[in-house]
């Protein structure tokens, strides 16, 4: 594996948009490297992880259906309708904070592609 540094100059009019998985390290060091100047989503692939996982006990009787509504939801930046269902689950279901951690950050805006 080959490892490149890269030095990037920002002034204070730049703003990036990093995408990821939603581990909590890439948060870390974006705060850490970045602080105001970038803003941080979870793809879609990884989010449908978290909400294929958190869909067995939120609707153990449907929960594909659960997935694919609260997807739609998620793509129509539905976001605080999907978090308050993983939220009343939460505590039932020994769900892990960091899938509604998100929230506190906005980590949940997620492209519609």
């Amino acid at each position: 594996m080959k490892t490149m540094n890269m030095e990037v100059i920002l002034d204070d009019k730049t703003n990036l948009h990093i995408v990821g998985d939603g581990a909590p390290w890439i948060e870390e060091q974006i705060e850490k490297n970045f602080r105001d100047q970038a803003n941080f989503l979870i793809d879609f692939y990884h989010m449908s992880q978290y909400l294929a996982e958190a869909s067995k006990c939120c609707c153990p009787e449907s929960h594909k259906d659960w997935l694919r509504s609260s997807q739609a939801s998620m793509k129509e930046g539905k976001v605080e309708k999907v978090l308050s269902l993983l939220k009343i689950h939460q505590e039932e279901c020994s769900m892990e904070k960091d899938m509604v951690h998100f929230s506190s950050k906005n980590l949940l805006t997620i492209f519609a592609q």
